[in-house]
């Protein structure tokens, strides 16, 4: 479905989504081209997430150079109780062949102007602490990036 349909039907205000739909694909296409390295993220789809029940930019991880798809970044835009202690506005998964390469760190970094411009501050990010692979991506995104 359409980014713009989707938007529609999660109850944005019909006047300003095409505006608002207009700038982001702008805004999208120019700071989506900034690399962390051989990583890039492409804006991939836009919906209601069915676990979190909160609005969800998904974003493919994507190498720079091969164009082969690396795994997935997600950026919920809904602030709940839910979202905000336990899922977090952050989700990622990298395909098990690309892992440790730091992927996941590397994209949260290149994610936090994305949030900032869509209006997320502060940004949560949440993890959980039995987690060690996600913990260390948390660690090696480093607070201070992340602010």
């Amino acid at each position: 479905m359409h980014l713009l349909a989707q938007m529609q039907k999660h109850e944005f205000s019909r006047r300003n989504i095409e505006k608002r739909t207009w700038n982001l694909f702008l805004w999208f296409q120019e700071a989506l081209k900034n690399l962390d390295g051989d990583l890039r993220l492409e804006l991939a789809d836009f919906d209601q997430h069915p676990v979190h029940k909160a609005p969800t930019y998904h974003f493919r991880m994507v190498h720079a150079v091969t164009d082969e798809e690396l795994e997935t970044i997600r950026l919920r835009v809904g602030s709940t109780r839910h979202v905000e202690m336990y899922a977090g506005q952050t989700g990622y998964a990298v395909h098990p062949a690309h892992r440790a390469r730091h992927y996941a760190s590397r994209a949260l970094r290149l994610l936090v102007p994305v949030a900032r411009h869509v209006g997320l501050d502060p940004l949560w990010i949440t993890c959980d602490p039995e987690n060690h692979a996600s913990r260390r991506c948390l660690e090696l995104a480093g607070p201070n990036s992340l602010r």
